[in-house]
């Protein structure tokens, strides 16, 4: 659950994201489309458009996140109709509503559901396109250099193929994260360690492993010791791989806590 909220601030935290919650707010306000032109005022729209994409664009992101982490779609042929799809179920029946209420029929017709979906459907499609597009110039980041790639990357679509962070075990799956984001692969977590090759790095629980240039604090939370890493993430240590993370923190000269 916490690989999947920690997944979910990253899709928030997209470069593009502010500039498409900016673009969609200000068409809102200007055009006020759905009669919210005639039907509110621009005070109004003011609060009302920026507002609405906003609560939107944080519930896209999560269902992006849940396609991405449950259903391990991530080419945009594969995840863009599925995202759609499952936002436009979310979003266009409250959205339908909405508009009947704002809208004065007498002056202005209110949408229809089937409108607004095929809206909703082609604005998400829209957003997909413009975030993929971005994605290989924002993101992904060259792969480490040395031995050459791990073995582990040839199971990685080629964009998530950036520096690694950390494994960390997720019911039959491993999420295999690095700077670019994070994969679920089928596979157990010692066949993932041993296909990480060359990376410097140690496991430090039963269910995760860290690479030693992605730690950037270790501390202790009533007694427990935590490591947190460069994308904020922590990760626990257990008793048993203390000694282990010690002799990669004194390495890396960071004291633990």
């Amino acid at each position: 659950m916490a690989s999947f909220f920690q997944q979910w601030k990253a899709n928030l935290l997209f470069p593009a994201t502010p500039v498409i919650w900016a673009a969609i707010s200000f068409f809102g306000i200007i055009a006020g489309p759905f009669g919210t032109l005639n039907s509110l005022s621009l005070e109004l729209r003011l609060v009302f458009w920026p507002g609405l994409i906003a609560v939107a664009i944080l519930l896209g992101t999560g269902v992006r996140t849940l396609v991405e982490s449950v259903f391990g779609l991530r080419h945009f042929a594969a995840q863009a109709p599925v995202l759609a799809a499952l936002v436009t179920l979310l979003l266009a029946p409250p959205l339908q509503s909405i508009a009947a209420e704002l809208v004065d029929s007498e002056i202005t017709p209110a949408p229809g559901l089937v409108e607004l979906s095929l809206l909703v459907f082609a604005a998400s499609m829209g957003v997909s396109a413009i975030r993929f597009a971005l994605a290989p110039q924002k993101n992904v980041v060259a792969p480490p250099s040395g031995s050459g790639e791990p073995r582990l990357y040839a199971r990685l679509p080629v964009e998530m193929r950036a520096p690694l962070l950390r494994l960390s075990v997720r019911d039959h799956y491993v999420d295999v994260v690095t700077e670019a984001g994070t994969t679920a692969v089928l596979i157990r977590l010692g066949d993932a360690i041993t296909e990480v090759g060359g990376i410097p790095g140690t496991r430090v629980h039963r269910s995760h492993w860290v690479a030693a240039s992605a730690v950037r604090l270790s501390t202790s939370a009533s007694g427990k010791a935590v490591l947190q890493l460069s994308d904020g993430s922590k990760v626990p240590v257990s008793k048993t791989y203390r000694a282990a993370v010690q002799v990669m923190l004194d390495g890396l000269g960071a004291g633990g806590s």
